[in-house]
């Protein structure tokens, strides 16, 4: 049967009313909690939360509902002012319970002597506990021989005897291993303690939860005061990138980038109509190690007037001393639309045109007794053509990478081979990405060290026209949302593409159905990013780095509008 000690007054100071024969413990548990200041206290193992109750209590204390509930059952329960800890082992109730204990005052203090508030007191092995108030002082009665065990996010939990005392005073130390977190800054790693500039960091496991073409769009939402704008909906699209702003009317706003070390721009993409391509999607967002933004003056004053837009610092993976390893990772997923806009059907489009003719004093569109097959009769539209789900699709998305890492005490290696590629929620749009990158750090001798990456990499895509709002009458996406249903895909007297929105009165947009099955613009990019450091190390405390390197990108597009589309 079940077992019960209370401690405190609050539990006969407090009533409940509960009438149910189809409550879960848990249910119970979770009612009793929200009507009172109670708090249960269990392991998973130690009650069967899922068990089925009835429970009949008129103004009762706690401890009669916990009778009816634990009743016939090895379950025990412990009262200990408003903490209930439930255990199916009765030597589990705490000392302070079982038997008299000792009353421990006391006050929890940080390394400058400020109270430290809602810091956890534990009595060791125990559920024993409280926290400590708005002055940073708490009571708590133990077991003469006790050890507390004081914790802080923030700071170093401490373990201390009781002994024979009755008061305590508790001083915490600040737990310094996120203070010794080091980030990448312009002349060299710093740590964040002794940071007074303003940066922002993202480190790889932060990457790699998200599935990106282009490790700009991994900085979305992730760092203050930096904003990330898709410009392009279609896969690979450009991203622009402002930190604390734009700052110039005229001149470009995009930071400046330097991958490990060695500055280079966003590089380039062949122009033309519609999007284009993102430059920066050439870069495998699974190579990174880090990445930090560098916001205000004093952190980008290495970089004179190119950091006046921020600086974004790339370090990628290098490979670390130890037996060679190859790793697989990767991923595959689904995409779509999700949420399409609720359209009128052709019969509803019939209808207000109709309705707006005669308002008018015009004749109708739709008649009953038509014959024109562009203007069909009234019963014959139905429920027409549905133009989005024509353009949309479910797309898949898929990610693969390959990397042996390893090395000895002088020479260490990361080679990583990359596939990525995306098919848009667009029909007829694609971005796909091939990458190496190989790091490789060389101790040529005592006083020398030589580190050098290389990335080469080939982007291609189809990129269509899914972007704009309708200039140039070449958006798909507009096209799909004016043309009206009553619109066949095909004209029904030639067969062929019905090429433009022949209504009267209506938006002249062209079919977008062409362009999404025969349209072609097609983009490449190659690129080879090429960098090495040499570093000599003088005496202690004093290098010289020499670095160089190489920036070299291709960038081609070929567009081809067949007879089947609009300007073709």
């Amino acid at each position: 049967m079940s077992f019960c000690l209370a401690a405190e007054t609050y539990s006969q100071e407090t009533f409940f009313t509960i009438e149910s024969n189809n409550l879960t413990v848990k249910e119970v548990f979770n009612k009793i909690e929200k009507e009172s200041e109670y708090i249960f206290f269990y392991l998973d193992n130690s009650v069967d939360l899922n068990r089925k109750v009835s429970v009949k209590a008129r103004k009762e204390q706690v401890s009669k509902i916990l009778d009816q509930i634990f009743e016939g059952t090895d379950t025990h329960y412990y009262i200990s002012d408003r903490q209930i800890i439930i255990s199916k082992d009765e030597k589990a109730a705490p000392v302070s319970l079982q038997q008299k204990g000792q009353t421990i005052t006391g006050i929890v203090k940080d390394a400058t002597g400020e109270p430290v508030i809602g810091a956890n007191i534990v009595e060791k092995g125990t559920t024993n506990g409280t926290i400590t108030d708005m002055n940073g002082q708490f009571t708590l009665t133990v077991n003469p021989k006790a050890v507390l065990q004081i914790s802080y996010i923030g700071f170093n939990t401490l373990d201390m005897p009781v002994g024979n005392k009755s008061s305590l005073t508790i001083k915490l130390t600040e737990d310094t291993k996120a203070l010794d977190e080091v980030v990448v800054v312009g002349y060299g790693v710093m740590r964040k303690s002794d940071l007074t500039g303003s940066v922002g960091s993202v480190k790889s496991d932060v990457i790699q939860k998200q599935a990106i073409s282009s490790f700009d769009q991994g900085l979305q939402g992730k760092v203050a005061g930096v904003q990330v704008m898709a410009t392009s909906g279609s896969p690979g699209g450009v991203v622009d990138i402002r930190i604390r702003g734009g700052n110039s009317l005229t001149s470009g706003n995009q930071p400046l980038y330097v991958i490990d070390g060695y500055p280079v721009t966003a590089g380039g993409s062949a122009g033309g109509s519609g999007a284009g391509q993102n430059p920066l999607a050439t870069l495998n967002p699974g190579d990174i190690e880090s990445m930090e933004i560098l916001k205000d003056a004093s952190a980008t004053s290495i970089y004179g007037s190119r950091g006046a837009n921020g600086v974004i610092l790339i370090t990628t993976k290098r490979g670390k001393q130890g037996k060679t390893t190859v790793t697989y990772d990767g991923y595959v997923g689904f995409q779509h639309v999700a949420k399409k806009l609720d359209m009128m059907n052709a019969t509803e489009w019939a209808e207000m045109v109709n309705e707006g003719a005669e308002t008018d004093g015009r004749p109708i569109y739709y008649s009953n007794t038509s014959s024109d097959p562009l203007y069909p009769a009234m019963s014959q539209l139905g429920e027409g053509t549905d133009w989005q789900d024509q353009i949309f699709r479910t797309a898949p998305i898929h990610s693969h990478n390959v990397s042996v890492n390893g090395g000895s005490e002088n020479t260490k290696f990361a080679v990583v081979a990359s596939y990525f590629g995306q098919e848009g929620v667009v029909k007829n749009q694609d971005f796909n990405r091939v990458s190496l990158r190989n790091n490789i750090d060389t101790k040529i001798s005592k006083v020398v060290d030589l580190s050098t990456s290389l990335t080469i990499s080939r982007v291609f895509a189809n990129t269509g026209r899914e972007n704009g709002d309708g200039g140039g009458n070449t958006s798909i996406i507009n096209a799909s949302l004016v043309m009206p249903p009553t619109v066949p895909i095909y004209d029904p007297t030639t067969g062929e593409y019905v090429r433009l929105n022949y209504l009267p009165g209506s938006s002249t947009v062209p079919n977008p159905v062409p362009y999404v099955k025969h349209l072609q613009d097609k983009g490449t990019i190659d690129r080879i990013l090429a960098s090495a450091d040499l570093t000599f190390h003088i005496i202690d405390g004093l290098t010289l780095k020499v670095s160089g390197g190489a920036d070299m990108s291709n960038a081609s597009r070929e567009v081809y509008e067949p007879k089947e589309t609009y300007r073709g």
